[in-house]
C-alpha cells in the first residue's frame, strides 16, 4: 500500500485560495513536503520489517491502581485504538487487506479487551 504524498493532502495556508500571494513559498511547501514524506516512509519500513512478536511486545497498558474504573476504561481505549491500527497497518502489509478487519479484531484486539475485563474483575474484589 503506498502511502499518499504529503503535498497531496495539505491544506496551508493559501493553498486553493484567492486571498493573494501564498504566504508559504512553494520551496519551503516542498522540502516541508519531503520531510514529512521520508517520516511517514521511514515508519511504513520500520513496520513492515518488524515481527508480530515485536509488535505484540509494544503493547503496555495496565491498570493503574490509584485510578477509577472511568479513568482505566478511558486510557485502555486510547491505547487500544493505537494498537488496533497499528496492527491493521501491519496485517495489509504481511498478509493482505482481505479479511484484515476480523483477524485484527479477532486475534489481536480481542485478547487485550479480555485482558482490560479481567483487569477490571480484579479491580472489583472478583476472583478473575
Amino acid at each position: 500500500m503506498k502511502h499518499r504524498e504529503w503535498s497531496e493532502t495539505a491544506n496551508y495556508p493559501g493553498r486553493n485560495c484567492n486571498c493573494g500571494a501564498d504566504p508559504v513559498s512553494s520551496d519551503l511547501t516542498e522540502k516541508i513536503g519531503e520531510v514529512l514524506n521520508n517520516i511517514v516512509s521511514s515508519s511504513e519500513s520500520k513496520l513492515r520489517a518488524m515481527s508480530a512478536e515485536e509488535i505484540a511486545a509494544e503493547w503496555w497498558w495496565q491498570w493503574d491502581k490509584k485510578r477509577g474504573v472511568e479513568w482505566n476504561t478511558y486510557a485502555f481505549c486510547k491505547v487500544l485504538e493505537m494498537h488496533k491500527e497499528r496492527w491493521r497497518r501491519w496485517e495489509e502489509m504481511h498478509n493482505a487487506s482481505c479479511c484484515v478487519v476480523e483477524r485484527v479484531r479477532d486475534k489481536y484486539v480481542m485478547p487485550r479487551v479480555r485482558e482490560f475485563l479481567a483487569a477490571l474483575d480484579v479491580h472489583r474484589g472478583g476472583h478473575g
